[in-house]
């Protein structure tokens, strides 16, 4: 997700974000109004920001990924990970499988 996709970001504040190395929704997870205004992000700005993100935190978290729905690649690999584990396959699977998403979605924003 491009920056510019988060509700309050725009390109100037794109640019301010990325010099300060924050290229990513998941970058700015757990950003505070108050680290976004050191920034030189305006307040109610940054407060859009915030909220945004946590939203975006909420989508991504409510949202489950079962074993049984895995490809044998996306098994091979899940079973090569430290979040592998065999007596609660379904909650390791759907905490792996968020953290593949994340990792998908920095990749894409490079």
């Amino acid at each position: 997700m491009k920056l510019t996709n988060i509700k309050g970001v725009g390109k100037s504040t794109a640019d301010k974000l990325e010099k300060a190395g924050y290229s990513t929704l998941a970058d700015l997870q757990g950003i505070t109004v108050e680290e976004l205004s050191d920034l030189g992000v305006h307040e109610t700005t940054a407060e859009k920001i915030v909220e945004s993100v946590k939203e975006q935190e909420t989508v991504l978290e409510s949202i489950e990924y079962h074993v049984e729905d895995a490809t044998e690649f996306e098994m091979f690999a899940f079973k090569q990970s430290e979040d592998y584990d065999e007596n609660n396959l379904e909650e390791s699977y759907n905490t792996w499988y968020n953290k593949v998403l994340i990792a998908d979605s920095k990749l894409k924003s490079e």
